[in-house]
């Protein structure tokens, strides 16, 4: 079981201190192989979403903007984007 290899105790028998030596030998594998699949779990479920998109909206393609095109500020996310709240994950 993999939470038995990162957690082997539990997360509060880590708590508060350095991850580290055997620990992180052990751990570090198991934890990049998770974030490997939710990365791949991720590209799969936006690749559905476009093919989604894209049968709904047969001239989805004059739609895009090539990336340089885009301009992303502040006032077009609205004026309730706060950058400290969102990079606090308490949006």
């Amino acid at each position: 079981m993999r939470s038995a290899t990162v957690f082997p105790d539990g997360p509060v028998k880590i708590a508060g201190q350095e991850l580290s030596g055997p620990y992180y030998e052990k751990a570090a594998p198991v934890v990049e192989m998770l974030v490997a699949k939710a990365g791949y779990r991720l590209a799969v479920w936006l690749d559905r979403v476009v093919e989604a998109y894209q049968a709904k909206n047969p001239n989805w393609a004059q739609e895009v903007r090539p990336l340089h095109e885009l301009d992303v500020s502040d006032s077009e996310m609205g004026s309730e984007y706060d950058e400290q709240e969102f990079f606090s994950g308490e949006l």
